[in-house]
């Protein structure tokens, strides 16, 4: 994923936290850390319960955490909504 953004900046990362080789965390530490990429927003989307501790890690660098496990498809649909129309916004300097 990382090796694509390169070639191709997304409006939007969906990204899980589980993963094998590269977990989530790391992940979103890398784009976070990448100039270009600090912008795009970050929805995790998890079954995973997050302690405190992930939760302080992820601070400031996810738009919001979605749980898989209590989450409607309308709910993740409009929170990915949201996601794109704040970045859009801030995109176009229309921050509101």
């Amino acid at each position: 994923a990382l090796a694509m953004m390169q070639k191709s900046r997304p409006s939007l990362i969906f990204l899980d936290l589980i993963m094998p080789v590269m977990d989530g965390f790391a992940i979103a530490d890398r784009v976070r850390l990448h100039p270009e990429w600090g912008s795009i927003p970050i929805v995790v989307v998890t079954a995973h319960d997050l302690t405190g501790e992930e939760r302080r890690r992820l601070n400031g660098y996810v738009e919001t955490v979605v749980q898989k496990s209590g989450c409607s498809r309308d709910e993740l649909l409009n929170r990915v909504r949201d996601a794109l129309k704040t970045f859009t916004m801030a995109e176009k300097g229309d921050v509101r």
